[in-house]
């Protein structure tokens, strides 16, 4: 069910709160970014919006990143 929510909420969440992570961004632009990093920080601001920092999910997307594609 959450997982089905996501799917179908997700493009307006990003088209809507795009601004968060820069200027104009919108779910075209999200499911175009290729740096695994930049996309696990762009998806924490813009999708769950939590307070402070959150720089340490860049490390940890690379790590899941480089484990399912190697």
């Amino acid at each position: 069910e959450q997982l089905a929510f996501m799917k179908e909420s997700f493009p307006d969440v990003i088209n809507r709160y795009g601004y968060l992570w820069h200027s104009g961004f919108n779910y075209e632009d999200f499911i175009a970014m290729d740096d695994c990093g930049d996309a696990a920080i762009a998806f924490c601001k813009i999708y769950e919006r939590p307070g402070g920092t959150q720089e340490y999910r860049r490390g940890l997307a690379q790590k899941a990143y480089d484990y399912f594609t190697n």
